[in-house]
């Protein structure tokens, strides 16, 4: 019990930097960093509004474009040490979770969160899908016929910064 405690404090005091952010909402992280709401991960839009503020369009849009999600079958077989033994305090399999998952799952259970918890654990056994950075809904198609362009090509960022381009054109 002691080892466990010890641990969720350790996971408690790493996520804390992020806690503000993460309290604002994954749905006002996602208006801040210009992106379509439901689409990315608290940690894709922390790192996709960093990437804003720095002008870094290489990482920009290594998120936007879904780059840097991999499947765990490309990792076949190499689960990381520390997602093991986080999922081992939690009580669940590693298969399906990422460290930050484990860590938001601790912090759910020490919240008594339950349908937090739930979420978090039939997202890991893929019940939940997670839309694609690129798809398409009816705000995005107006959207993209506004600007111009194919809402399928673009994700909901890239036709917001056209749309800026294009007023900022208009402007000048």
């Amino acid at each position: 019990m002691f080892v466990k405690s010890t641990l969720s404090a350790l996971a408690l005091a790493v996520a804390l930097p992020f806690a503000g952010a993460a309290y604002a909402g994954n749905d006002q992280l996602a208006k801040l960093a210009g992106v379509e709401p439901g689409v990315y991960t608290t940690s894709e839009l922390i790192q996709i509004d960093q990437a804003r503020k720095t002008q870094d369009d290489e990482k920009l849009n290594f998120y936007l474009l879904g780059e840097n999600r991999v499947s765990r079958t490309d990792f076949t077989g190499s689960v990381n040490a520390g997602v093991t033994e986080l999922a081992a305090i939690e009580g669940v399999s590693a298969d399906g979770y990422t460290a930050s998952t484990l860590i938001e799952l601790s912090v759910a259970e020490s919240e008594n969160d339950a349908e937090k918890i739930a979420f978090i654990k039939a997202e890991a056994a893929g019940e939940i899908a997670t839309p694609a950075p690129n798809a398409v809904n009816g705000g995005k198609e107006q959207l993209a016929a506004f600007v111009g362009k194919d809402a399928a090509s673009y994700s909901v960022a890239e036709l917001n910064l056209l749309n800026e381009q294009s007023r900022d054109s208009f402007y000048d």
